[in-house]
């Protein structure tokens, strides 16, 4: 009770340099896959991601990655949370 079955990930792609917070889509996809194992993969069906300043997004270069991971997963549900 009161905890959350779904997380989403929030990532930014440029622009926030100021705060070391700039990921790339390897690096995003790897947030992503390690959450689907975290304690015991309560968060294996997570709630996807969402990104920053989407132009620097070129060729869909983050997004293809990232799209890729949390389809693995799209639809799922986690009965033991």
């Amino acid at each position: 009770p009161g905890q959350p079955s779904k997380v989403v990930f929030g990532f930014c792609i440029a622009d926030c340099s100021g705060t070391g917070s700039n990921t790339n889509g390897n690096q995003a996809v790897a947030v992503l896959s390690d959450l689907k194992t975290y304690n015991n993969g309560e968060f294996s069906c997570n709630g996807g991601a969402f990104f920053w300043v989407a132009q620097h997004d070129v060729n869909g270069g983050f997004s293809d990655l990232v799209y890729a991971e949390v389809s693995k997963t799209a639809g799922c549900f986690n009965e033991s949370y």
